[in-house]
């Protein structure tokens, strides 16, 4: 699971098209990436994995909760 708090690392993310970092393979390339506030008023990003759409967590990050507010899609890769 990968929520981020930097919009450099997210930035970066979507520059490689969710590419992942070689040695890790490509089970950790970055599928979707959802924009969201946290309870705290912080801008947020959720990152989904592929390892974790394969698993059925696809759209985790798109409803409300009580931690995640007002997502919205930012970014969905590209095959």
């Amino acid at each position: 699971m990968g929520s981020f708090t930097s919009k450099d690392i997210v930035d970066e993310m979507i520059a490689r098209n969710g590419d992942a970092d070689p040695e890790d393979g490509e089970r950790f390339d970055v599928v979707r990436i959802v924009e969201y506030t946290s309870p705290e008023g912080e801008t947020t990003w959720g990152a989904v994995y592929r390892c974790e759409a394969d698993m059925g967590m696809l759209y985790r990050y798109d409803h409300e909760t009580g931690v995640i507010r007002n997502p919205h899609l930012l970014f969905e890769r590209k095959e």
